[in-house]
């Protein structure tokens, strides 16, 4: 049996999402744009950093990498890269999706 506490939890999340999802609204995206894309920007600065590194042999890569990663994707470090997204987003709508 479904107890009445869970029913109106439910339904407040319920009609929270609804909401939510009301006002949503649709961004289009450039065709060709990889400075809108996270993962091309964390590929870029990890292979900074490993470059700074300058390992010499496949474990000493591999340490780079891992460390490297690491450090790239604390919650702290991602949301910069989240923030910055929106600016981002403006000016190459303004260039036409060029860069």
């Amino acid at each position: 049996m479904v107890s009445i506490t869970f029913m109106i939890i439910f339904h407040s999340i319920s009609q929270f999402m609804s909401e939510w999802i009301i006002n949503l609204e649709r961004v289009e995206l450039p065709n060709s744009s990889p400075d809108l894309n996270v993962i091309e920007n964390l590929w870029y600065t990890l292979k900074d950093c490993v470059a700074r590194d300058a390992p010499r042999t496949e474990a000493a890569l591999r340490r780079s990498f891992n460390r490297n990663w690491e450090i790239i994707t604390t919650p702290q470090n991602l949301q910069t890269y989240f923030e910055s997204l929106h600016t981002k987003y403006f000016e190459c709508m303004e260039e036409g999706g060029e860069r």
